[in-house]
């Protein structure tokens, strides 16, 4: 009932434009209603693409020879940070926003954000790749409400397991969860040799902190991918759709071209 007041106070927002939203594949009840378009009055969902999250473990040690020069940003670095994303991040389709003179402001959509948790990776003076932490436990949690039988059985072997032979551990129930993560991911030419420098200096610097893993996604086809998938983690998938009460929207898109997936503004 909640959810189609919802849907009749958006027909009267968005008239004939469209959002986005993307639903969990494991979320089967959802996607056989309000994904198949079954509910009356709702809006249109017309899927678009498949998304991949990757929750990284950060216990083992890192092998990653890196060869970029990589340093955390400053605040004479806005400038070229910026000329950078505004170059480079529309490669992808639906990009985000970003202001980074506001920063570290009370503009809430960087709520959280600290500018020296930026990474940069030069080569030479060129900036060839950007990303940065994200810790969003002040206004954004998961708690683990418990287990099956079986799993609280098992979770003290297999927690030991994951810390001899590395992995996500299982936290106890009632616990959060402990991740931070990397948002704004842009390298020149999407290069994932870029990314995966980034990446290791980034699991380096979180080795010996309190977070037990970083969230880290991009489109499902995205080239990114064969740089998580040399770690250990668990890997979560979901459908982006295009929504709204005019027409399909997708055909003057382009299906074929990589989304930027911001798994951090979810």
């Amino acid at each position: 009932r909640t959810l189609l007041r919802f849907f009749k106070a958006v027909a009267g927002i968005i008239d004939q434009d469209y959002y986005q939203t993307v639903i969990l594949e494991e979320n089967k009840a959802s996607l056989d209603t309000v994904g198949g378009n079954r509910l009356k009055l709702q809006p249109k969902y017309n899927p678009f693409r498949r998304h991949r999250t990757n929750m990284i473990e950060l216990r083992r040690r890192e092998k990653h020879t890196i060869g970029c020069h990589i340093r955390r940003a400053t605040p004479s670095d806005v400038p070229m940070m910026q000329t950078f994303f505004d170059q480079n991040a529309p490669q992808k389709q639906f990009y985000p926003c970003y202001d980074f003179s506001r920063v570290g402001t009370d503009d809430s959509y960087y709520r959280d954000i600290r500018l020296e948790d930026f990474l940069l990776a030069f080569e030479g003076d060129e900036l060839v790749g950007m990303t940065g932490f994200w810790d969003q436990k002040n206004f954004k949690q998961t708690r683990i409400a418990g287990y099956s039988k079986a799993i609280q059985y098992a979770r003290p072997l297999y927690n030991l397991y994951t810390k001899i032979f590395g992995g996500l551990s299982l936290p106890a129930a009632g616990s959060l969860t402990s991740y931070v993560y990397l948002h704004c991911n842009v390298f020149k030419d999407n290069r994932s040799d870029v990314f995966a420098d980034l990446l290791a200096f980034a699991r380096n610097e979180l080795r010996s902190s309190r977070y037990d893993a970083l969230v880290v996604g991009f489109d499902a086809e995205d080239p990114l991918h064969k740089v998580t998938d040399k770690y250990k983690k668990e890997e979560l998938f979901s459908l982006h759709f295009l929504s709204g009460y005019g027409d399909d929207p997708s055909p003057d898109l382009n299906p074929e071209g990589l989304m930027y997936l911001e798994t951090a503004r979810l």
